[in-house]
């Protein structure tokens, strides 16, 4: 019996603020430049600034996970760009968190609001998660 479990968003609020903030940098960025008085060549660090800040929106979008599904007792994590199945031979626990108890923690290549939460996060109270 296959079981879908729809994924915990950041919602929109979350989103409408990193997006107003990051719009918002690369407007400074490109003011910063522009007022520098260089012509153009004062424009190219600005411009690659804010591509990597495009190319980090677009690989968060495409990283987020969408959902779950358990089935046979394996795990498949549903993403934009692929999903990821953990069979259930790999499995040594599951547990639910709550948004709370992820306050305090240590994110390392994670993401935690922008179109979701994953990546590699470690917490003192629940280890690895």
């Amino acid at each position: 019996m296959e079981k879908r479990i729809k994924a915990v968003t950041g919602g929109t609020t979350v989103i409408v603020i990193t997006s107003l903030v990051i719009l918002l940098i690369a407007l400074i960025t490109v003011l910063i430049a522009y007022s520098a008085d260089k012509g153009l060549k004062g424009l190219i660090m600005p411009i690659m600034v804010d591509a990597g800040l495009i190319g980090l929106c677009i690989y968060s979008y495409l990283s987020v996970t969408t959902g779950y599904v358990i089935d046979n007792g394996n795990i498949r994590i549903c993403r934009r760009k692929g999903d990821m199945i953990i069979t259930g031979s790999n499995l040594t626990s599951v547990t639910p968190v709550s948004r709370n108890s992820l306050g305090n923690t240590i994110r390392v290549g994670a993401n935690g609001g922008l179109f979701g939460f994953f990546g590699n996060v470690y917490s003192a109270n629940l280890g690895k998660i």
